[in-house]
Parts: C-alpha cells; structure tokens; sequence
C-alpha cells in the first residue's frame, strides 16, 4: 500500500536527502517508492446529492398535500355543520339529516332545545359542530 505525501513533504525530503526519492522499507528488506498524494474521484457524488434534495422534496410535498387536504375536509365539514343547524333550528332533525347528507357529510348528534338545536357532523372523519338559535322575525315597521 502507498503512502500519501504533500508535494511540501516531498520537497523536504529531497533537500534533506540531497535529492533522492523518498522510500518506505518494507520487513523483507524491500524499499517501497512513496508516491505523491492523488486527488480523489468525485465522480458521482452530485447525483447522490441531487437524490438527496429530490427525495427531501417529495417528502415535503406529499406532507403539504396530506396537510391541505386535512384543512380541506375541516371546512366543509364546519359548513356542513353550520348549513344543519339552520336547516334544523326551522324543520327539525330530518331536515338537518338531509342537508349534511346532500353537503357529504353524516349527522352524528342532533339535540334541540327550546328555541336552540345543536348538531355535530363528520365530513371524512373531521367532526364539526354548530348550533343555531330561533328567533322571532320583527316586522320591519316597528
């Protein structure tokens, strides 16, 4: 095996030498011509790289989608929500049944009070609640 040198390790061994090369003796009595340091291949490396930085963005991507599409089925299953209330604070529960179905969405709980009803649905495994209050309309004129 070669050993690796500076070129300025080199230099001093020929000016201590007087200009011969250096050698390395081997147990057998064998000299071994030490030779200069040699760049190494690099080849190869910026594809390494490049895999690197083009895995790391699809992995970046793929979470951004995943996040998006979460954010997505939170808000239409809070406008499935709202939209049931209404429906069921003035026609009662199958009314709010049937406007979450037609908004994709499942009622999950309808409670209706007094003049208030409260419903919870879920839209793609998001769960959203809404309640909505009756109130008497005003005749404009008074």
């Amino acid at each position: 095996m070669y050993e690796r040198i500076t070129p300025s390790e080199t230099a001093l061994w020929r000016t201590i030498t007087g200009g011969q090369s250096a050698t390395t003796a081997r147990p057998d009595g064998s000299s071994l011509h030490r030779q200069e340091a040699q760049p190494q291949d690099e080849r190869g490396a910026a594809l390494v790289l490049m895999s690197l930085c083009l895995a790391m963005v699809l992995v970046a991507t793929m979470l951004l989608a995943a996040v998006g599409e979460r954010t997505v089925a939170r808000a239409r299953a809070q406008s499935a929500a709202d939209a049931s209330s209404l429906a069921g604070v003035s026609d009662g529960r199958s009314a709010a049944a049937e406007l979450a179905t037609n908004n994709g969405a499942r009622l999950v709980s309808f409670e209706e009070g007094d003049n208030e009803v409260s419903v919870v649905v879920e839209f793609d495994g998001v769960r959203a609640a809404a309640s909505a209050e009756r109130r008497l309309a005003l005749d404009p004129g008074e």
